[in-house]
């Protein structure tokens, strides 16, 4: 995943990709942006984080494909991945390394305009004294509208 917003288009297919360093997406749950072994991380804070995305008001509508790039912060962790505050599948993130970990949503779940992705984690762990309760490290998303 690039460390940017980029598009790109491909056979009724529109991609955006949404590093760890882009501040407008991240709300609350993530730690600020920093470089680590595999490139700019956030580390996920409590037991939940939030991101958000716009789709274009007036497009058709469409599944959506969402892509995230994560690793566990120690040890697997469940994460129920919720959009605009309803179910929308559950990843497990297994391993120290970035993995890409895909859950397709209908339709139905997305708004024109600004969506809410939440991702709620089984566990968390706290990592040292100066880190408080962490379950993942996010490197980055990828949304597909087919």
């Amino acid at each position: 995943m690039s460390s940017s917003a980029t598009s790109r288009g491909t056979e009724g297919r529109a991609s955006v990709e949404i590093g760890a360093g882009e501040l407008p997406y991240f709300g609350e749950g993530f730690d600020p942006p920093r470089p680590g072994a595999y490139g700019t991380e956030r580390l996920s804070r409590g037991e939940s984080s939030e991101l958000f995305f716009v789709l274009p008001v007036g497009a058709p509508p469409s599944d959506l494909a969402i892509e995230l790039s994560m690793a566990a912060a120690a040890g697997a962790v469940d994460a129920a991945v919720e959009l605009n505050d309803r179910p929308a599948g559950v990843v497990l993130v297994e391993g120290p390394t970035p993995e890409v970990l895909g859950v397709t949503v209908k339709a139905e779940l997305l708004r024109e305009g600004l969506n809410r992705l939440v991702l709620r984690y089984g566990e968390t762990v706290r990592l040292s004294r100066r880190h408080r309760e962490a379950a993942v490290r996010f490197y980055g998303m990828r949304l597909t509208r087919y």
